[in-house]
C-alpha cells in the first residue's frame, strides 16, 4: 500500500472543431461567451487531445439526451480526461467508425474538425496514431456490417435516421474494442465518472451537431 493523491477528472467537449474545457471563473487563456441558456461561461479552446483510451460509456441526461463519453489518460501523467460527445453527433460517429483501425493499447490523438458548407457547419473528428489519421473501418462503400441510415419524413421534411447505425457502432465498441483495452487499475473510479453524475453533465450546450448525410464520410 502506498500514499497518493486523488486526481480530479477534467471534463471536455468538442465544439466548433475545437477541444473545449469550461471553467466557472476566467483563466489566463479562457474566452467568455454566453451559452444557450443566457449564462456566461469561460472556455479554453485546444486543437487536439492526446492520451491512452482507458474506457468509454454511454450516459443519459434528462435535459440534454445521451452522450458517448471517452476517458483518456494523459500519456505523460495519471491525469484523466472525460470527453463528452453527443451520442448522435458527427463527432461520436467518426470516433466509432475509425477506432477499430487503432491500436487501442497505444496513444491516440483526437482532432475535431469543422468547416462551413453552404453556410452550415460540417463537423467531424480525426483519430490519429503514429502521426497519421486513421481511415474509417466502417464506410458507405465498405460498411462491414454497419446498417445505413434510413430516410424518414418528419413534419413534411425528408431527413436521415441514424438510430440503427449508432446502435451498431456503440455495440461494436463494447464487444470488440473495449475488451482489447482491458480493465485498468483505476476501473472503479472510472466507472464512477461514467455513471452519469451531475457534475459530469453540467455543460448545458454540449455540441450535438447531427451526423452528416451518408455521403459525408471523411475524405480518405
Amino acid at each position: 500500500m502506498g500514499l497518493g493523491n486523488n486526481i480530479r477528472p477534467i471534463y471536455l467537449q468538442f465544439a466548433d472543431g475545437k477541444v473545449v474545457q469550461t471553467f466557472k471563473e476566467p483563466t489566463a487563456k479562457s474566452k467568455e461567451r454566453v451559452n444557450k441558456n443566457g449564462k456566461k461561461v469561460h472556455e479554453e479552446h485546444h486543437d487536439y487531445i492526446t492520451g491512452y483510451i482507458v474506457k468509454a460509456g454511454v450516459t443519459e441526461h434528462e435535459d440534454y439526451g445521451k452522450f458517448f463519453n471517452v476517458v483518456l489518460k494523459d500519456d505523460e501523467s495519471d491525469q484523466l480526461y472525460t470527453i463528452q460527445m453527443g451520442l448522435s453527433s458527427a463527432y461520436a460517429s467518426a470516433f466509432l467508425k475509425a477506432i477499430p483501425n487503432a491500436d487501442v493499447q497505444k496513444v491516440i490523438t483526437l482532432i475535431p474538425h469543422m468547416k462551413m458548407v453552404d453556410d452550415q457547419k460540417k463537423v467531424s473528428l480525426f483519430v490519429s496514431q503514429y502521426g497519421k489519421a486513421l481511415k474509417h473501418f466502417f464506410t458507405k462503400d465498405n460498411p462491414n456490417g454497419m446498417p445505413g441510415p434510413v430516410k424518414v419524413r418528419v413534419k413534411g421534411v425528408d431527413t436521415w435516421d441514424y438510430f440503427d447505425q449508432t446502435e451498431f457502432l456503440v455495440d461494436n465498441y463494447f464487444k470488440n474494442i473495449q475488451p482489447k483495452i482491458g480493465t485498468p487499475p483505476m476501473a472503479a473510479k472510472i466507472d464512477e465518472q461514467l455513471s452519469g453524475s451531475s457534475e459530469a453533465l453540467t455543460i448545458s450546450d454540449i455540441e450535438n451537431e447531427p451526423i452528416n448525410s451518408p455521403l459525408d464520410d471523411l475524405p480518405f
